[in-house]
């Protein structure tokens, strides 16, 4: 399905006020080569933009891009930053996971300490964000800030 050029320009417009799901669309339009040329490396710029912004499908795309070396260098450090982003996990819970994966290995009481209080960690980082969560929801049904 071709788009027109001004559906393209009022796309570009979007884009311009710095909305991030146009931001997205218009990565996906130089992937698939819709209206303009199949560019991986705009891809990757727009998919990007996006991505700093939150957008979990677009950090997703810009992991796979980043695994396979479309349209960016090949770097699996990188692709592996954006998956973890799409999935909504912080880079602390990231190097925790690491250090547990690590740790496990080891048996002796300094390793066995270190789990405990990692796993504590873990466990009161779920719960902040349980705690923010039920906050959200709830200002979200009275009707938030008046």
């Amino acid at each position: 399905m071709a788009i027109n050029s001004s559906a393209l320009e009022q796309l570009r417009a979007t884009v311009s006020s710095g909305d991030v799901a146009a931001q997205f669309k218009l990565g996906e339009r130089y992937a698939s080569g819709e209206g303009v040329a199949q560019d991986n490396a705009e891809v990757a710029k727009w998919y990007r933009m996006a991505a700093e912004r939150g957008c979990d499908v677009a950090q997703f795309c810009l992991g796979l891009m980043y695994r396979d070396g479309e349209g960016v260098a090949q770097d699996a450090i990188e692709a592996e930053h954006w998956f973890y982003k799409a999935r909504g996990e912080s880079e602390e819970e990231l190097a925790r996971e690491e250090m547990l994966d690590q740790i496990h290995l080891y048996n002796d009481e300094e390793a066995i300490e270190w789990r405990r209080w990692l796993q504590s960690s873990a466990e009161e980082a779920q719960e902040k964000s349980r705690m923010l969560q039920q906050n959200v929801n709830r200002k979200h049904k009275s009707g938030g800030d008046k």
